[in-house]
């Protein structure tokens, strides 16, 4: 059975990346329940809760663009001194906290100590629980341990962390900063996001421009909010090694410091659904950033990298430049005008090159003298200028432009950031020129250019048949999940057309609880005919990065190839007795049955376990492409000091040395000489040496392969006991 379900796949994958920056499976409580403790709430008064007119250097009104949203508030709030603790049932523990502020329109929050435990859940949320921010967890932390979130709707949220029984020291969570937003819309106009509709009319939507370019460029430009409380516009750019570095080109007046760009939330493919359209989905974000590149107020650039790489849902696009000096023909600028959906701006003349004053290097900038349709506004700052052949060609810096008169903004130019200053760290040429080929055009790049045309879920489930949980003979539990009979291994058969390209599975999770922070399931694929037999693939998923009653997405480490007749399940483990999964099927007796278990040390369908009284599936889909080439590609180019790998056998390790301080997550992957991947295993470490467990490997030599940002080292792995 066959079912492609093109509504679904697109609705779970925005299910999945719904939250407004990169999060994780959870909930939070009701905020009141049987028996719950009052949660304190801490008043931020602030009077006269309204924009501040920035100057220049002279006291004259500023002409640059960034838009300032919101008071900062500089607090000290942490989990030890304020807020209220409570224990549940199951012996977790629940932390909350209250912040409130009666003329907000919104309110975000900032951390400048975000280190939690494996095993800790953080949600932040209206009184309401209409807005939920979260779960953020472990893997949200940052070297730098600021953590910065998106602004909520309303007057008042709610912090709240949950931390199961086993976790002693739940870690550190300190609040340093609080944006109270301006109401700068109308009673009654809250929506998705709170800037929609914000800008001013003349405004064009990026959708009412029918232009293929355009509309490919536009993936490039993301919404920026920083410090909490201050908006600009930002562009993914590429380089010459076409690597799908996540650099964001934007301006030295919005991004300048280290700090500031560590508070950086950079929003992808905001924009309106269609012309003059409703408000669109402004959920696909990345919090965080480090400075690259910038100069002290000579020029107004800032090169930063994203703490992440935009996954292929956000649809990135790192757009092409020009470097030269040659004037545009004609130009247009995509921004986010007052953090407003995505709007374009066209001068259908040639810029001229001019002096923007206020402290920059003289005759810098691109003028644009009048723009034809549209202008920009506060917010707009560090927007791309594109030129009559889309490559991006300046920054903007800011302006006299407005609703009122269209006329006299700049941009700097990329001609002087790329390399008027020698030192790498203040000029583009080193960055974005990583080759040193002397470019001076470069085209744009899309790493995902196949995938959205391909991409597919699969279900042996028919849509709107009714799902349940089927217990049969069993004493207790269910014939999906932990059970009487002690059933470890769950497989539900597939048949696609040819060969496919495995990218992961949902998984529609009934029943969830977890013991130990240990606690997990094996995602396993196995290959055969009429029942499972060779395993291809395994995976082992946390119980704490699952939810229950909700469809969980398992993304394989890379992209497994399946032909024509595959099985996709998961192992359970008994070794916990408390621990309780279990997956919804479909009800009995309503299809050809296709789930198998393994009983009696050989595999069974359940179809011929219950003697033919049931025909099932568990609610099991999963991701297949036509074709996945991989985006990002690994450089291959370190020399053998630069990561070592040294075996301690007495202790079944692998020590492995990385050339530097971590700052991003590395992954070990063992293979076998036969090319087939046994473990895969992602550290998320501080210390520059790494211990990798080795004890579960035979005999035998190995193949040890280390991923740490797109460096990748092999090495043969003799396993001797």
């Amino acid at each position: 059975m066959y079912k492609i379900i093109f509504t679904v796949f697109f609705l779970l994958l925005n299910a999945l990346f719904a939250p407004a920056q990169i999060q994780y499976k959870g909930k939070p409580l009701k905020l009141y329940y049987p028996g719950s403790k009052d949660i304190p709430v801490i008043n931020l008064t602030v009077p006269e809760l309204y924009k501040v007119s920035k100057v220049d250097k002279a006291g004259q009104p500023s002409r640059l663009k960034p838009d300032e949203f919101a008071r900062a508030i500089i607090t000290n709030y942490d989990y030890q001194n304020y807020g209220v603790w409570d224990t549940l049932e199951n012996d977790t523990k629940i932390w909350r906290f209250g912040i409130s502020s009666e003329d907000a329109y919104s309110l975000n929050i900032i951390f400048n100590e975000y280190r939690v435990s494996d095993g800790v859940k953080v949600f932040i949320y209206d009184d309401e629980q209409k807005y939920i921010l979260g779960a953020l967890t472990y893997r949200n932390n940052k070297p730098g341990r600021i953590l910065a979130t998106t602004p909520i709707p309303g007057d008042i949220i709610y912090i709240e962390m949950q931390v199961p029984s086993y976790i002693k020291n739940p870690g550190l969570l300190k609040i340093a900063r609080v944006g109270i937003g301006y109401k700068e819309l109308s009673e009654g106009t809250r929506l998705k996001d709170e800037w929609y509709g914000a800008s001013e009319p003349c405004n064009m939507d990026i959708n009412c421009m029918d232009n293929s370019e355009i509309q490919k460029l536009k993936y490039s430009v993301c919404r920026i909010i920083y410090l909490g409380n201050e908006r600009c516009t930002g562009t993914l750019i590429n380089n010459t090694g076409n690597s799908g570095r996540p650099l964001v080109l934007t301006a030295q007046h919005c991004l300048s410091t280290d700090y500031i760009a560590e508070t950086a939330i950079f929003y992808f493919d905001y924009e309106s659904p269609y012309c003059n359209g409703p408000d669109g989905n402004s959920l696909k974000s990345i919090s965080g950033s480090s400075l690259v590149a910038t100069t002290a107020n000579n020029l107004d650039f800032a090169l930063v990298e994203l703490t992440a790489e935009p996954p292929f849902n956000y649809k990135p696009f790192f757009s092409g430049w020009n470097n030269t000096n040659i004037p545009p023909d004609n130009s247009f600028s995509i921004h986010h005008p007052r953090g407003d959906v995505k709007k374009i701006a066209v001068d259908n003349d040639q810029a001229t090159t001019d002096d923007y004053g206020e402290g920059y290097d003289v005759n810098t900038h691109w003028l644009i003298s009048d723009w034809e349709t549209g202008t920009t506004e506060k917010g707009s700052s560090g927007a791309p200028l594109f030129n009559q052949d889309g490559e991006l060609i300046g920054t903007l810096t800011g302006g006299d432009a407005n609703c009122q008169l269209s006329v006299n903004d700049y941009y700097q130019k990329l001609y002087h950031s790329w390399e008027d200053y020698q030192d790498r760290e203040q000029q583009l040429k080193y960055w974005l020129d990583p080759l040193d080929s002397g470019a001076e055009i470069l085209d744009g790049y899309d790493p995902f250019e196949s995938v959205w045309e391909t991409g597919d879920t699969i279900s042996n489930i028919d849509e709107g048949e009714d799902l349940t949980l089927i217990k049969a003979n069993l004493d207790w539990g269910y014939l999906s999940g932990h059970n009487s009979l002690f059933i470890e291994f769950f497989a539900e058969k597939f048949n696609v057309p040819g060969r496919k390209n495995l990218f992961g599975l949902f998984m529609n999770v009934a029943k969830l609880y977890n013991f130990r922070a240990s606690s997990k399931i094996t995602v396993i694929l196995w290959d055969g005919d009429s029942e499972p037999d060779r395993e291809v693939y395994n995976k082992e998923v946390l119980y704490t990065d699952l939810t229950e009653d909700d469809l969980n997405f398992v993304e394989f480490d890379s992209a497994v190839i399946v032909d024509n007749t595959f099985f996709l399940g998961y192992q359970v483990k008994y070794y916990n007795p408390a621990d309780t999964f279990a997956l919804y099927m479909r009800e009995s007796n309503s299809g050809t049955n296709t789930a198998f278990i393994y009983t009696d040390s050989s595999w069974e369908s359940i179809y011929m376990y219950s003697g033919a009284g049931i025909s099932t599936a568990f609610d099991i889909r999963p991701l297949i492409f036509d074709s996945i080439s991989s985006p990002f590609e690994y450089d291959t180019t370190l020399s053998t000091g630069d990561i070592k790998i040294v075996p301690v056998t007495g202790r079944n390790v692998v020590e492995i040395e990385l050339y530097e301080w971590p700052e991003e997550e590395v992954i070990v992957n063992i293979y076998s000489l036969s090319g087939q991947l046994i473990t895969s295993k992602l550290y998320n470490y501080s210390d520059k040496i790494i211990e990798h467990k080795v004890n579960n490997l035979g005999n035998g030599i190995y193949l040890i392969q280390v991923l740490y940002k797109r460096f990748v080292v092999s090495e043969k792995l003799p396993v001797f006991r």
